[in-house]
């Protein structure tokens, strides 16, 4: 009976399968949002849904992201010996801040937005949006999925 208990719902199992679930979330998050944005603009759906949308966005990134380092420092909670998974794990990192710091900026533009907006310069929404959509969200996906294949490699060296 010990043995079923024991190898039912371990940490060592679960926290990979909730850290990989909220990888896939992140990533499907952030392509969600670059059509959705895309949808409003090609029906040129008002700019105030878009920015409620661009709210809602970030609330999920931030959740998802703060859950994923979470997990992430749990499952990393043992010292590795071998300095390659140490260098893998620590370039993981790195690419986590870079995906933080460039949702930051994006924030950032997003506020920009908002004052234009609240000045009366409608021609610059376009300009806002398509950084965002074409350069900087694009630019975390496929950091993510740098980020998701280094934690195979990891997995497959350990």
């Amino acid at each position: 009976m010990n043995e079923i208990n024991s190898s039912f719902a371990r940490a060592e199992q679960v926290l990979p399968l909730l850290h990989i679930f909220l990888a896939i979330l992140l990533i499907s998050a952030q392509f969600c949002a670059i059509f959705c944005i895309r949808f409003y603009e090609k029906f040129s759906i008002s700019i105030v849904k878009i920015l409620n949308f661009i709210a809602f966005y970030e609330k999920i990134f931030f959740v998802l992201f703060g859950c994923l380092a979470l997990s992430g420092i749990f499952m990393s909670r043992n010292s590795f010996i071998d300095p390659m998974i140490n260098t893998i794990f620590v370039t993981k990192w790195v690419c986590a801040i870079f995906i933080f710091i460039n949702f930051i900026y994006m924030h950032y533009e997003i506020s920009l937005l908002k004052k234009a907006l609240q000045n009366g310069d409608n021609n610059q929404n376009s300009d806002f949006l398509a950084i965002i959509t074409k350069y900087f969200t694009p630019l975390n996906i496929v950091v993510c999925f740098i980020c998701v294949y280094l934690g195979f490699v990891i997995k497959d060296i350990a």
